[in-house]
């Protein structure tokens, strides 16, 4: 069986108006979103173009190349009484060395022309510097304070490494003393004061390239940069002991070291040992691990003031507008910085191969900084290449990137005083920003959007309730009337169209309800005739069929009295009663046919229990009592108001009062009447003898009389068992 979905107009509009609603909504938060996000990106080009382009014009290139130049140096000593390490560079020049970091930076103004120096050793006693003056071959005495030099003394030999003893005052050194072409090494005392040299004894088959000593205990640590071996000399006693104590290994990469180390220097403070190489390392004394991962490459110093003038306002460019990283790099062909960015000897690589990042100055100081000459695995895109030779700026599209997300750059050309392209500015910012900022965006876009819907919901309902409520009362009324609730009134004022609707459904109500009462006055006077003409039909029937002994008929109107008759055995009851009603007098001569019977059958045809028992009950509603007795032919009454008996024989009326008992005749047709005028109704010659000529005859008279309260009954004793015409 086919079914058929039933929605209300109160969900239908809901259900058009709300996803109507969404679907708007929906289309203008994508539009939003797109919007926010191409405004907001086209913010991040403007930002990115500004500092980029700002960044790189602050910055001078020629000391940019400066910040990216390594530092070779020679020699270092540790300073126990200042806790400094000195340095001695290329240029004869001192510096000082952070142990935390290894930077180099100006240590005492001190630069050397007329000397060639390569090895340093301090003198903590009497802050000292002692330096072998290679092109002399003299030991000079060098106060780092006032910068002043002395030769103490001229050598016959070079030595390749010299240390200060405290213990013996006096310089330990390492150079070929001896003739003896076993020994590759002789270990030598030098004199503080004469710079007279003493024979200590033989190195043997190492090759000691730096020295240094541990004061506590006057023991000797080593260098073989042939075999990379840390050694250990004690020449405390007669005979030099030496030990070698493990192999060289950068903590890096485990491997053994690939790059000779310069010189070495003993902390006695944290009994640490200090090397140079391409930067400051610390070696374990017995693990022999090179540590080279503290430590900047090329003796960088991040906390100069070169440095620092160019860093710190980018760090503040980057923490006021919220950039991830600022910093400047360099291209190159090679990461081998010490070859190609040797302030020295600085050469321009070809367009087709500056391939390599190489970073220079980094703003961040989180775990992220990226340290001054660090090599970038990923190689540099041409856009990126044509900023460098071309001089153009250069904004990335967004990329995504495992370690810090999505990124967008921008990048600038850094200049010289001449206009020379040097170096590359560049600024990164984090568009996930863009995606919070859109996310903060369209949540206040959706909570706009949620109150909208509610209140066009709250709208809709009221609306539809509006429209709806009229139409319930419509429904409402519409249901009474079909209920039999004829002539109910609605009234609507608007909408127009339903105030309109209403007052058509008022007129329908009326013309159903005046139609409805015309047809029930119809039906009801139908009903009443077809009524009367059946009990007729069967009191004739029954008449005819059982009682034809006796005739009774009813001369009065139907709509003021009504009269009926039972018989039982010998006995006809009949009455007259009181009512008006056509149906009622139906009912009320039903119940007394019924209760008569019983009492009769009852009282076994006694008249006068029975007369005593009907004027109990129907005090009211009869007026009148008969008892026919077809074998006595004698009437027995019970009276109510006052009736008269007529004997109408041979055009003649006999009448008589009826008491309890009177004695009928034969053939005679009785006619029982109240207490009216008798002679007004028998003034005509000539009264037929014909029970239905005489009813006619009589009814004709009734109708014109005053007094229309007459009760009558018409009846005829039959002498023979004959048929009442």
């Amino acid at each position: 069986m086919k079914k058929t979905l039933s929605i209300s107009l109160n969900y239908l509009i809901i259900l058009l108006l709300i996803p109507s609603i969404l679907l708007t909504l929906i289309v203008i938060a994508n539009f939003t979103y797109n919007s926010l996000y191409t405004t907001i990106l086209k913010g991040f080009d403007k930002k990115l173009f500004a500092i980029s382009t700002v960044t790189a014009a602050f910055i001078d290139g020629d000391e940019h190349d400066q910040i990216l130049a390594i530092k070779k140096l020679n020699s270092i000593n540790y300073d126990s009484n200042t806790k400094k390490i000195y340095a001695l560079n290329l240029n004869n020049k001192i510096l000082t060395v952070d142990e935390s970091n290894g930077a180099a930076f100006n240590g005492p103004n001190i630069q050397f022309s007329d000397i060639d120096i390569k090895e340093i050793a301090f003198n903590s006693k009497n802050n000292l510097l002692y330096a072998m003056d290679n092109r002399k071959h003299a030991l000079v005495c060098i106060d780092p304070q006032s910068g002043k030099t002395a030769i103490i003394n001229q050598f016959p030999i070079i030595c390749d490494s010299i240390t200060y003893s405290s213990k013996h005052n006096k310089l330990i050194a390492t150079g070929r003393y001896t003739s003896d072409i076993d020994s590759k090494n002789d270990l030598l005392s030098i004199s503080l004061q004469t710079g007279d040299i003493k024979y200590l004894g033989q190195l043997k088959s190492y090759n000691v390239d730096c020295l240094c000593i541990n004061n506590k205990n006057s023991i000797l640590y080593g260098i073989d940069n042939q075999v990379n071996k840390l050694i250990k000399i004690d020449f405390s006693q007669t005979d030099i002991v030496i030990e070698a104590l493990a192999t060289l290994r950068f903590k890096s990469t485990n491997k053994v070291i690939d790059r000779p180390v310069q010189d070495i220097t003993y902390n006695e403070h944290t009994d640490q040992i200090f090397g140079i190489t391409d930067r400051l390392v610390s070696i374990g004394i017995k693990s022999g691990i090179v540590d080279d991962t503290k430590y900047v490459k090329g003796f960088r110093n991040e906390m100069g003031k070169l440095y620092l003038k160019y860093v710190q306002p980018m760090r503040r460019i980057r923490e006021k507008l919220g950039l991830s990283f600022v910093y400047t790099q360099k291209l190159s062909d090679t990461p081998h910085l010490d070859v190609e960015y040797d302030i020295l000897k600085q050469k321009r690589v070809a367009y087709n191969q500056a391939t390599q990042i190489i970073y220079v100055i980094d703003s961040n100081i989180d775990d992220n900084h990226t340290e001054i000459g660090y090599t970038d695995t990923t190689p540099a895109e041409k856009k990126i290449r044509d900023v460098l030779f071309k001089g153009s700026v250069y904004l990335s599209e967004i990329k995504d990137w495992d370690e810090w997300g999505l990124l967008k750059s921008g990048f600038a050309a850094i200049k010289n005083s001449k206009k020379e392209i040097k170096a590359i500015a560049g600024a990164d910012i984090n568009v996930s920003i863009i995606t919070d900022k859109t996310r903060i965006a369209m949540l206040k876009v959706t909570f706009v959007a949620i109150i909208a819907l509610l209140l066009v919901t709250y709208i809709s309902l009221i609306i539809s309730k509006k429209i709806i409520s009229p139409i319930q009362q419509l429904k409402e009324v519409a249901l009474g009337i079909a209920a039999g609730h004829y002539g109910k009134h609605i009234t609507i004022d608007k909408p127009l169209e339903l105030a309109d609707l209403s007052k058509s459904f008022n007129v329908m109500s009326d013309s159903l309800e005046q139609t409805h009462e015309n047809i029930e006055q119809t039906n009801l006077q139908h009903e009443k005739n077809r009524k009367q003409k059946e009990m007729i039909r069967s009191l004739r029937e029954k008449i005819e069929d059982e009682y034809d002994d006796i005739s009774i008929t009813s001369l009065a109107k139907a709509d003021t009295h009504g009269y009926g008759w039972t018989r039982w055995n010998h006995l006809v009851l009949a009455w007259i009663t009181k009512s008006t009603n056509y149906d009622d007098d139906v009912r009320l001569s039903s119940i007394i046919s019924l209760i008569l019977n019983k009492y009769i059958e009852l009282y076994s045809g006694d008249w006068d229990k029975v007369t005593h028992e009907l004027d109990n009950l129907f005090c009211d509603s009869v007026q009148a009592f008969f008892c026919i007795d077809l074998n006595q032919q004698t009437i027995h009454s019970l009276l109510r108001n006052k009736f008269k008996l007529c004997f109408i024989h041979e055009n003649s009326i006999q009448v008589d009062d009826i008491t309890s008992k009177n004695v009928l005749e034969k053939d005679r047709i009785v006619w029982i009447v109240s207490d009216i005028n008798i002679d007004e109704l028998t003034s005509e010659s000539t009264i037929p003898l014909n029970i239905d000529e005489t009813k006619e005859f009589f009814s004709h008279k009734i109708q014109y009389m005053d007094n229309f309260n007459t009760a009558s009954i018409l009846m005829k004793i039959k002498s023979e068992r004959d048929h009442l015409v």
